[in-house]
């Protein structure tokens, strides 16, 4: 077996480092930004938890076709009115993920959750805390993140050192 090796321009070199510095940042945020979010949507069923039960009034209730996911579906569109503390909360929209089950008639008093801090944010349906808990950082969360942090340092390390590279050049042999 011959020992030739592949040489790589200075030009390549710099864009070989930083492909592996972007590739590995990446890897190392995604999945935080993923766990991010998922706390987001947790904290937000938390803070929905306290709210009070409000009185409603419907003010129009119809069918609705939407497009989710590229496949068109119907949802209960519900225009309702909010009285709380002595204020009207006028033309609040609420979109239901599924069919309620039930007609709504204008007029017809129903059911609400509010934040009695700020009653602008009324909803007809209170979000449910998943039974698991909060979301927790898995063993993929780290994975990633370290492999990643490991790209991101192996490229700037040969970005720093602007050698011309060789296929097959690992850190310990540059």
């Amino acid at each position: 077996m011959s020992d030739e090796r592949v040489e790589l321009s200075a030009s390549s070199a710099v864009l070989v480092s930083l492909g592996f510095v972007a590739v590995g940042l990446l890897m190392a945020a995604t999945p935080w930004l993923m766990y991010s979010s998922d706390r987001g949507s947790y904290a937000e069923a938390l803070a929905q938890q306290s709210w009070v039960a409000g009185d409603c009034t419907v003010g129009d209730a119809h069918t609705v076709e939407i497009e989710e996911r590229e496949e068109k579906v119907q949802r209960l569109q519900v225009e309702f009115t909010l009285v709380a503390d002595g204020h009207t909360y006028p033309n609040r929209t609420y979109l239901f993920a599924g069919s309620p089950g039930r007609t709504l008639a204008p007029g017809m008093q129903i059911d609400c959750f509010y934040d009695p801090a700020s009653p602008e944010g009324v909803t007809l349906q209170q979000k449910s805390l998943p039974k698991e808990g909060p979301p927790a950082i898995g063993l993929l969360h780290v994975f990633f993140t370290l492999l990643g942090a490991a790209m991101a340092i192996v490229g700037g390390y040969w970005l720093v050192r602007r050698k011309r590279l060789s296929v097959g050049d690992v850190p310990g042999n540059l």
